[in-house]
């Protein structure tokens, strides 16, 4: 066993972050009235080649400044995946919408065309979650906007998972519809400890953003209206900032990693590789050619020789107080619940650690089968 326990993640130390960070705490300027708020949201909206990016103090109320500044009412239908994080459904579900479920597909991604069987009248979105840094095919993504604009629906993203991705040379995920939700909580691409945004080309909709997350406040204790606080703070963003002056270190890593594991796991273990023209390789994903092996028996193996692993999600139809409905069949993405899985991907990761790993994990497979 190795002397220290290897998690799923950990957070990436960037070169300027300390630097940044004092910064803040030197000149007092630790709200969202710093000037690294506005550096990190010019920085990630030229990154990801887009006009607006609008940060927030995380990823969950990200997705919900989108739909309300979107106008998602109660009794309006979102159309998402069954197999995703909780926060996509309660966001919607908060606001009173219901989330109409489609299954997956093989590579684990929203199955694009189950959502023409699923819209009605009532539908105002489809909301595509772009798990594990993957994506459907730039052709289904244009399909999906054809079928979105004749039925008067916003095309929407969760990119949480997804910062960096090209899906093909030089149009990164998030830039698809009207609007994407991010998140930089600790164990994602980048990080700001917690935080999110939302990045759109539409300035209007930015303006409604820009108002609501900030108490709908026009000043002097003036406000449009009914609002929020959904600020990222100066020290979130000075992290951030630090965080994407590395992205290119970072994403060199997590793609070496990646490459490792497929290249060096018995096989017995199955890689799911990303469609993407270029992924960040955020949390790869495998599975078990073998049913002699269980996700759970898997787990407790590895943790034995002190390394940490991490099941899929569970899908939302599987759970309980969700305001929730589908007309599709959703096999896939409980087959995936039940077999698929993610080993330690942080950027961090040393050459001896990945040896480590992969050694245990060949050990298991091997003695299982």
């Amino acid at each position: 066993m190795t002397s220290k326990f290897i998690p799923v993640y950990e957070p990436w130390v960037a070169k300027n972050q300390k630097k940044y960070i004092l910064d803040c705490v030197n000149t007092n300027m630790l709200t969202f009235r710093g000037k690294y708020v506005t550096l990190f949201e010019e920085g990630i909206s030229k990154y990801l080649g887009a006009k607006h990016f609008i940060s927030t103090f995380n990823g969950s109320v990200s997705l919900n400044l989108m739909l309300y500044c979107l106008g998602i009412k109660p009794g309006d239908e979102i159309i998402t995946s069954s197999l995703t994080y909780a926060a996509t459904i309660s966001q919607i579900n908060l606001l009173g919408a219901v989330a109409v479920l489609v299954d997956s597909t093989e590579n684990l991604q929203m199955n694009i065309k189950q959502v023409e069987k699923n819209i009605t009248p009532k539908t105002k979105a489809v909301l595509v979650p772009e798990l594990y840094s993957d994506a459907n095919s730039m052709k289904e993504y244009s399909n999906l906007l054809s079928l979105c604009n004749k039925n008067n629906t916003y095309l929407l993203e969760d990119s949480a998972e997804a910062f960096a991705c090209q899906i093909t040379k030089g149009k990164y995920m998030g830039t698809l519809g009207k609007a994407a939700s991010f998140s930089f909580f600790s164990n994602k691409v980048i990080t700001t400890s917690e935080g999110g945004g939302v990045l759109t080309n539409d300035s209007d909709l930015a303006e409604r953003m820009n108002l609501f997350k900030n108490q709908s406040h026009i000043g002097g204790f003036i406000h449009n209206g009914p609002g929020n606080n959904f600020r990222m703070t100066n020290i979130q963003a000075a992290i951030g900032l630090a965080q994407l002056e590395d992205i290119d270190i970072i994403l060199e890593k997590k793609k070496n990693i990646a490459k490792y594991y497929r290249k060096n796991l018995c096989s017995n273990i199955k890689s799911i590789i990303p469609s993407v023209y270029s992924s960040s390789e955020w949390m790869p994903v495998f599975e078990f050619k073998s049913n002699r092996m269980t996700y759970v028996k898997f787990n407790s193996d590895c943790k034995d020789f002190g390394v940490d692993t991490r099941p899929v999600f569970t899908p939302i139809h599987l759970m309980e107080n969700f305001n929730c409905r589908s007309k599709s069949k959703l096999n896939i993405c409980e087959y995936a619940y039940k077999n698929k899985f993610n080993l330690p991907s942080y950027p961090s990761l040393t050459s001896k650690q990945l040896e480590y790993i992969v050694s245990c994990i060949n050990k298991i497979m091997n003695r299982a089968i």
